[in-house]
């Protein structure tokens, strides 16, 4: 496949396979399910777009991808804190830390503070935002060479899931 050919294949796959897939388990009513996808698809994401191969980079480029795409749309999300709570407790303890609460159904309550003190996340809202962030790395992807080359760095590494009719 040539670069550009690539390019495309990461995006459509991303978009139609991934991000897609997370809305049609939001849409079934499973939140838990729904919010550890979104952390999973942030991560994937972070990868294609800074590729640091060191130690560590999951968490620089998790933290790296809410700073500079998610705090676009609300400086509220804390990279630390989303990486803490969703990626590392929820995905991998299926447990929850002390910044965040989770909910589905209840936009008016995205944000606020619950009865502890943590930030409520409402699904719906967090799942736009993540979607804007995608929207705004694709635009990047296609004019910056950097981030280009990001990309293709990441792929030859982490091939991206397709689905084989």
């Amino acid at each position: 496949m040539t670069d550009k050919q690539i390019i495309d294949h990461i995006v459509h796959n991303l978009r139609n396979n991934n991000l897609s897939d997370i809305k049609k388990i939001a849409q079934k009513g499973l939140p838990i399910a729904s919010f550890i996808l979104c952390s999973c698809f942030i991560e994937q994401v972070s990868g294609f777009r800074y590729a640091i191969a060191k130690k560590q980079s999951g968490r620089i480029m998790f933290e790296k991808f809410v700073a500079d795409y998610l705090q676009k749309f609300d400086q509220r999300y804390k990279p630390k804190n989303l990486r803490t709570d969703l990626r590392n407790k929820l995905v991998h303890n299926y447990s929850i830390g002390d910044s965040y609460s989770l909910t589905m159904g209840r936009k008016t309550n995205h944000f606020e503070l619950d009865s502890d003190g943590r930030l409520i996340l409402n699904l719906e809202c967090f799942l736009v935002d993540i979607e804007k962030s995608f929207n705004v790395w694709i635009k990047e992807l296609q004019s910056d060479l950097d981030i280009k080359q990001n990309a293709l760095k990441w792929y030859s590494m982490h091939r991206i899931l397709t689905q084989v009719s």
